[in-house]
């Protein structure tokens, strides 16, 4: 039988107020949380097992910051695996198409859930940078700048900050699906840690736009109120 896996974070101990277990069913257990990482149990004969990570649809849903270096080996992976074109006499253009639609897919995959501090913001421009060098055969000791490496091309996190508005926005309007009410949902239990509060995907989303949840909230909803505020993507 096929193992399943769960995982807890930003919760503190609820025990007492879960329900009891019926004391005629000798199969079923409560589930505590902060049960260690590895311990396996069983439900209704089913393994359930705690662990600090796991993908789910591709991506790992622990951290922003293992998802990214995740798909950053992946990137290089596809990168190094195309290096024939790379090195051909491919036009510029060419190679470019080649490289948005092979590895920088690949590179940002699930990108639109990612909360972006600004040092992952600059670690993945900087490794988009490396790329794009890679491709076209640029080295870093040629001095030549960003401005004429990317010609066209824009920070590679500006476009993650677009493609996340757009997903916002498109799972927003959708208010019958259950993501519409997650998305701006705010856990009532758990506290966060000492120190400087990490970021929500809110949070991130506040600041790309630089607006109040509320406005975001009448931004989403009309997609030509979006549209008319600049730099706003909805």
């Amino acid at each position: 039988m096929k193992k399943t896996q769960f995982m807890t974070f930003n919760i503190t101990d609820h025990t007492n107020n879960l329900p009891p277990v019926p004391p005629e069913d000798p199969n079923r257990r409560r589930i505590k949380p902060h049960i260690p990482s590895g311990h396996v149990f069983n439900i209704n004969q089913h393994e359930i097992e705690e662990v600090n990570d796991f993908k789910y649809l591709g991506s790992y849903i622990r951290s922003t910051l293992h998802d990214i270096s995740v798909r950053k080996a992946q990137a290089m992976a596809a990168l190094h695996s195309m290096d024939t074109c790379w090195k051909s006499n491919l036009s510029r253009p060419t190679k470019i198409k080649l490289f948005r639609a092979t590895v920088e897919s690949v590179l940002l995959y699930g990108c639109e859930t990612w909360t972006m501090t600004s040092a992952l913001n600059y670690v993945i421009d900087g490794f988009y940078t490396r790329l794009l060098r890679k491709v076209l055969r640029i080295s870093w000791r040629s001095h030549t700048t960003n401005k004429v490496l990317y010609g066209n091309l824009r920070k590679i996190s500006n476009a993650i900050r677009e493609r996340r508005l757009r997903f916002a926005g498109h799972i927003y309007r959708h208010d019958v699906q259950p993501v519409h009410q997650l998305l701006f949902w705010t856990p009532k239990h758990g506290k966060r840690s000492v120190g400087g509060p990490a970021l929500t995907y809110v949070d991130v989303l506040c600041k790309d736009t630089g607006r109040s949840v509320a406005d975001l909230k009448n931004l989403m909803a009309d997609r030509e109120l979006g549209g008319d505020c600049e730099d706003l993507v909805f």
